[in-house]
């Protein structure tokens, strides 16, 4: 399975710059906030072709953002909804 790193985390970084300003307009914790992260880093992996290494990066991202969010609000995801 042949994977591009350098353009993978280029991709990421792109995407957290985007999650910064997501989040400037949304609030982190509202729910149009979590809708983009859950949507879009599903959309990043898929770009990937669901590579394991592109699941596991984003899932760490996704799951950090959600514990060090100081205004996360709980919505209700299954662990298979994060990516």
């Amino acid at each position: 399975m042949n994977f591009n790193f350098s353009d993978f985390f280029d991709d990421v970084k792109a995407w957290m710059s985007e999650c910064n300003e997501v989040a400037a307009k949304y609030q982190s914790g509202s729910e149009n906030f979590w809708i983009w992260v859950y949507v879009s880093s599903s959309d990043l992996v898929e770009k990937y072709n669901n590579h394991p290494f592109a699941f596991q990066q984003m899932t760490v991202i996704v799951n950090w953002l959600k514990h060090y969010t100081v205004d996360y609000s709980p919505l209700y995801f299954e662990e298979a909804d994060l990516i």
